[in-house]
């Protein structure tokens, strides 16, 4: 499993992307980002306003390591995407946060997308 670093885009906004296949993708402002539940060991939902104006929630399910069940690795997953989604200084940057298609999670306890709905 390869680790996916922030790559910058043009704007000022920062972006950020999973992908679970051709079908189930979500691109959008992390500034749209609404929260994060803890679904279960080792299961967390992240939810961001639509970008399309439509009422309600796009929501992504992913899945962590959970080795000892003290969710310390999805812990660190968080750490990793709220860092991911702050600019640290730097205008516009687009962020793939985890790709199943290529194998590429900004952290390496992330291990899937679940579902992009």
């Amino acid at each position: 499993m390869a680790v996916q670093n922030a790559i910058p885009s043009h704007g000022g906004e920062t972006f950020v992307t999973f992908i679970k296949d051709a079908d189930e993708k979500f691109c959008g402002p992390a500034s749209n980002f609404l929260g994060l539940k803890c679904d279960g060991a080792g299961s967390m939902l992240l939810r961001f306003e639509k970008v399309d104006g439509d009422y309600g929630a796009t929501t992504v399910a992913l899945t962590t390591t959970d080795t000892v069940g003290t969710g310390v690795e999805m812990k660190r997953v968080c750490q990793a995407i709220a860092g991911a989604m702050t600019a640290h200084g730097i205008q516009g940057k687009f962020v793939k946060i985890a790709d199943d298609l290529t194998d590429k999670f900004i952290h390496a306890d992330l291990l899937s997308v679940d579902a992009v709905s």
